[in-house]
């Protein structure tokens, strides 16, 4: 993926998993494309269901952790602007 790409990576790999639902690391690669564009609630839906689905998929587990720390980074800098 290139940078600045996110939204057309993305777009690419939900017609790959329309066409093939079983295609587990075209979802991973959705979630990633979802989660460095920013759509952190997005990514975290799709690879919780690809972790559910494909528990030993450690690349999904991975990217799941990594879709939570950087929702709960974003929150909390959100948190701190309110806060002022």
């Amino acid at each position: 993926m290139k940078a600045g790409r996110y939204q057309e990576a993305a777009a690419h790999f939900k017609q790959a998993i329309n066409l093939d639902k079983s295609q587990y690391m075209a979802c991973g690669n959705l979630g990633a494309a979802l989660l460095l564009d920013g759509e952190y609630n997005q990514a975290l839906d799709v690879l919780q269901k690809l972790t559910r689905r494909y528990p030993r998929y450690k690349r999904g587990q991975a990217l799941m952790r990594a879709a939570l720390k950087a929702k709960y980074e974003h929150d909390q800098q959100d948190q701190r602007e309110i806060d002022g």
